[in-house]
């Protein structure tokens, strides 16, 4: 989140993404998963070299009407 809002001081980084979590993509639980999951996506791109992964975001199958979901 910080890149995305870049002008938030740290101190509030906290407080941002507990606003904005519920249209964040899960992310891994700690350093193991977060490398079980990325060698996991190297070696697909090794087998399939077009393959890119795309993660699934909060909400992705909504419909938007004037910048507001319609759920």
């Amino acid at each position: 989140e910080h890149h995305m809002y870049a002008a938030v001081p740290c101190y509030h980084l906290a407080k941002l993404h507990r606003a904005i979590e519920h249209d964040l993509p899960r992310s891994p639980n700690g350093l193991l998963e977060t490398w079980t999951e990325i060698l996991a996506i190297l070696r697909r791109q090794k087998a399939e070299p077009d393959y890119e992964f795309v993660p699934e975001l909060p909400g992705a199958g909504r419909q938007w009407a004037g910048g507001v979901a319609a759920d």
